[in-house]
């Protein structure tokens, strides 16, 4: 099985991706962005990105430019250690994705979504993974980490052009606060009618 459910977010009256949001005590995000080197127009979309989930409370590791998958594997090993159920992680990544269902890093190395869902497995707080990439549909074929979601900006033959997501996501963030940041992706996925995999 794939997940509980799939859902193509189409209207605002939908419940909450994860159950009991407002028992989260600890927002922490990844942002990996221009991993293989070649988008460098992602570079100040990190930053901004970056300062505003910081506003919101949430703590803020950035991969940018060249990174290595070793990288990552050590930054969400870091996450299994400190977060717990009760926590929230947001990963987003920003980057090429293959045909495949393969996310591009440096020296043309790449990481199947089996391979990131597994490490992501092994944190067991909430996850909300936000892919911003070409072929994100790809991306929905393999079977996801429990008490995860999976956003994709795109269908499996579909290019990303500029940022569409996650422009919606600042958009959103820059709005005043209030009420649960579920929402704010919510918001997000709607402006950029996004493709939404939970796995409760």
């Amino acid at each position: 099985s794939h997940g509980d459910r799939i859902t193509i977010l189409g209207t605002k009256d939908i419940p909450f991706i994860f159950k009991e949001v407002e028992r989260i005590t600890k927002y922490e995000a990844i942002i990996i962005a221009n991993p293989d080197g070649t988008l460098n127009c992602n570079e100040p979309t990190a930053t901004e990105l970056e300062k505003l989930l910081t506003k919101r409370n949430f703590k803020v590791d950035t991969l940018r430019s060249d990174v290595q998958i070793k990288q990552v594997e050590l930054k969400i090993n870091e996450k299994v250690k400190t977060l717990r159920s009760h926590d929230y992680l947001l990963l987003l990544y920003l980057g090429h994705g293959s045909k495949d269902g393969e996310l591009c890093f440096a020296n043309n190395a790449r990481l199947p979504a089996t391979n990131l869902y597994s490490l992501l497995g092994s944190i067991s707080a909430k996850k909300m993974i936000l892919l911003d990439c070409c072929y994100g549909g790809n991306f929905l074929r393999q079977e996801i980490p429990l008490n995860s979601a999976v956003a994709v900006s795109t269908s499996k033959l579909d290019i990303a052009y500029a940022n569409v997501f996650t422009q919606g996501l600042i958009k959103r963030l820059q709005q005043p606060k209030g009420g649960y940041f579920e929402n704010v992706i919510k918001d997000a996925c709607l402006y950029a009618e996004v493709h939404l995999h939970i796995r409760g």
